[in-house]
């Protein structure tokens, strides 16, 4: 007998041999928690919310004991096992537990699914992860900041069930093609991990050496930068300022339409507008700004640009062109991030003191010009493998939900 259940029949479409069920009805929901008496040294791998990629992937964790684990290191796993995530669900939190982490512990944040007899872990576990199913999960979650379902209402939740041995097809269809994708998905990862490590060497080689290979060096008596070309000169960021500013703070109730503000030096600023504010702090044609605490950053603004308190505005001497030093800082921070505590307190006394290499000003612009190339054509082959990898994911997703819903009929896709 068919179980009822709330669902719009036009998401999940099957064929006539497949059945409908509550989630409660094909797996066992929460079998089985520590308890309160479990001995302080009992040592386990703890799995949170966190632990769990939108993948499927656990990451791996160092044993914790009970006494020192987190109130919520309750739930007890087997191999087979799906947890998925019960609270913030907009993370996707889906896994299967393998033999890895069959002894591990899992937060309350997750349901623990065991799968009855009848019912393939696999395909369980893939009809879980679907976007079917985790549609169903958000619109039945409850709270806006931090969405939950209560483990009832999950077990009421419909899963599609065929035939044994069609579950089986399914899974090992999905098990084979995720792994492929997977794959290239990986694959596109590390080149975009190669290309910014080429970009940085690239710039850093510019603003360094400069652009002809066979001029004559010298050392430059600074550590990070080793030797430069013979005729550049190195100084500290602080010789090169003609003026510096500290950013206002600004009263939020006059903001309205006006000129262009300011509130970060990252790469995509926050913009809003501001009608009334003084013109000592808007920013003049080469003018920089500088993040005052924290991630150092180097932003180059447009020019009648507002900058609030959380940035510093400096204005370099004549012989000193902006775009240059705005990337000789962006290499010199570069060098410091190897030392924790200094990134970590990094502030205007810390920018002031960098040493910067210093080439005749045409040779500057000529290699922020380059630069700038770089960088276009960087981001260029990023967005691309960026957009790569954004459809690989598409059509991971989608596979899945085609699957797990007879939208595709898998049966003869997998090898005997």
């Amino acid at each position: 007998m068919r179980a009822t259940v709330d669902v719009d029949r036009r998401l999940l479409e099957t064929s006539a041999e497949w059945d409908v069920r509550p989630l409660k009805r094909v797996s066992r929901v929460n079998r089985a928690a520590l308890e309160d008496d479990t001995p302080a040294d009992f040592e386990f791998s703890y799995i949170d919310i966190s632990s769990v990629d939108s993948r499927g992937r656990i990451a791996a964790s160092d044993p914790i004991e009970f006494g020192k684990a987190p109130s919520r290191a309750r739930r007890i796993v087997a191999r087979g096992d799906t947890l998925i995530s019960t609270v913030r669900t907009y993370l996707k939190a889906v896994a299967l537990i393998d033999d890895e982490h069959q002894d591990a512990i899992a937060s309350t944040g997750f349901a623990v699914l065991s799968p009855i007899r009848g019912i393939d872990p696999r395909y369980l576990f893939r009809f879980v992860q679907s976007d079917e199913f985790v549609s169903l999960v958000h619109a039945a979650s409850v709270g806006i900041g931090y969405p939950s379902i209560a483990p009832s209402t999950l077990g009421n939740l419909p899963v599609f069930v065929p035939p044994l041995p069609t579950q089986r097809a399914i899974a090992s269809f999905l098990d084979r093609e995720t792994e492929k994708i997977d794959a290239l998905i990986e694959k596109k990862r590390r080149l975009l991990d190669l290309l910014e490590e080429k970009r940085t060497a690239l710039i850093t080689r510019a603003v360094t050496r400069g652009l002809d290979p066979d001029v004559p060096m010298k050392n430059s008596g600074v550590e990070w930068l080793g030797e430069i070309p013979e005729h550049w000169e190195v100084s500290r960021l602080r010789w090169l300022i003609a003026s510096d500013n500290a950013g206002a703070v600004i009263d939020k109730s006059h903001w309205g339409d006006g000129p262009e503000l300011l509130f970060s030096c990252q790469r995509t600023p926050f913009r809003s507008s501001f009608p009334e504010f003084p013109e000592s702090r808007r920013t003049e044609t080469g003018d920089l700004l500088l993040t005052r605490n924290g991630t150092p950053y180097v932003h180059l603004p447009p020019p009648g640009a507002i900058y609030t308190n959380v940035v510093q505005r400096i204005r370099l001497r004549r012989g000193v062109a902006s775009r240059f030093v705005r990337h000789a800082l962006t290499v010199a921070a570069t060098s410091l991030r190897g030392f924790g505590d200094i990134i970590e307190s990094f502030n205007m006394g810390t920018w002031k003191e960098l040493v910067l290499p210093i080439p005749p000003k045409p040779e500057q612009k000529a290699i922020a010009n380059d630069v700038e190339n770089i960088v276009t054509h960087g981001d260029t082959l990023e967005h691309r493998l960026s957009h790569a990898i954004s459809l690989l994911q598409e059509y991971r997703t989608s596979l899945i939900s085609h699957a797990v819903t007879g939208k595709i009929d898998v049966r003869d896709r997998v090898p005997a």
